[in-house]
């Protein structure tokens, strides 16, 4: 969303300031809460000008950059409506098209496998056998959702000298076992 500039390409700016705060600190507060469920992921940037800039020297061009949300339909708070966007303009969203964005997939679909259990070590220890093992599992995205953010919590293993190993994909866990 481009604040400052006319259908037509002029540049006509806004104010700089709202009271005493500055047009991009006043938009970032004001912004979650226009909607609800708040809008988290966006970002407001005011356009550096040139020597020659078309902006007027009083003036800003606010440029506001609104990532994918996971919450979304967001609905507008000042009319309880939810809109969505067809060409250039906003209108407000048929039902089909708010039953498709609950719908929609928001989670990476990852497969988890074991390939491989190799013994490395055998000792008798306390009592008990120590068994040292290498594990090679192989993650897999097969969702249509990108896994961008994700983890491996493993909860069996708790020996303080585990080693993790990841290389594409592909995660090597050394482990030593105490099997009694």
């Amino acid at each position: 969303m481009i604040l400052g500039a006319e259908d037509d390409g002029t540049l006509a700016g806004v104010q700089p300031k709202v009271g005493k705060a500055s047009i991009r600190d006043w938009i970032e507060q004001k912004i979650p809460h226009l909607l609800n469920y708040p809008l988290s992921d966006f970002r407001v940037h005011t356009v550096v000008k040139g020597a020659s800039s078309r902006i007027p020297s009083d003036r800003e061009v606010v440029v506001i950059d609104v990532g994918d949300s996971a919450l979304a339909p967001h609905q507008s708070k000042r009319d309880y409506i939810y809109y969505y966007r067809v060409g250039g303009r906003s209108v407000p969203a048929p039902l089909f098209y708010i039953e498709l964005l609950r719908q929609r997939l928001t989670a990476a679909a990852l497969e988890f496998d074991l390939k491989r259990c190799t013994p490395v070590a055998c000792a008798e220890y306390e009592g008990g056998l120590f068994l040292e093992t290498k594990l090679l599992f192989q993650i897999e995205n097969v969702g249509r959702v990108a896994a961008y953010k994700w983890r491996i919590s493993i909860k069996m293993l708790s020996h303080e000298d585990d080693e993790f190993l990841a290389t594409e994909g592909v995660i090597s866990i050394l482990a030593r076992w105490i099997i009694r």
